[in-house]
């Protein structure tokens, strides 16, 4: 399955129309859908770092706009914390905002887990291509 999924991916180039396919998607599964706001959050350091790659290979991103709020667990270091999220990201911990802390939490968290990171980003305009975009592939995908 490997070997398979190599030879299937090796034939592929990120072009700027496949990666808005690609983020739309994303942004369906993952992104909030209030017309407030442009907010993705996950736990898995990967994906939250390919969907901001993905956003800034896309868009001419205004980085200013950026804002990160971490949910962590009530034995995790914040300072650490942000410092892991801003490298990883590269948004500066200038633009993170007061970190909030599962008070609930009873076992000692697992080394590997980094918390949750809330990525906003002040574009309405924006927001609204990618749910039209991801609308437009949802129309596709339901008459198949």
């Amino acid at each position: 399955i490997k070997q398979e999924v190599e030879e299937f991916i090796s034939g592929i180039t990120l072009e700027k129309k496949i990666g808005e396919l690609i983020m739309a998607t994303f942004y369906l599964a993952e992104g909030t859908k209030k017309e407030s706001s442009f907010i993705v959050a996950n736990s898995n350091p990967e994906t939250l770092r390919g969907f901001i790659n993905l956003l800034r290979y896309l868009y001419k991103i205004n980085e200013s706009k950026f804002r990160c709020c971490l949910h962590l667990r009530k034995d995790q270091r914040e300072e650490q914390s942000k410092d892991y999220w801003s490298k990883l990201l590269k948004i500066p911990k200038s633009q993170f905002i007061k970190t909030q802390f599962d008070k609930r939490t009873i076992k000692k968290t697992y080394n590997h887990y980094k918390g949750v990171c809330v990525v906003y980003y002040y574009d309405m305009n924006l927001q609204r291509r990618i749910l039209y975009i991801g609308e437009k592939i949802l129309n596709i995908i339901n008459k198949v």
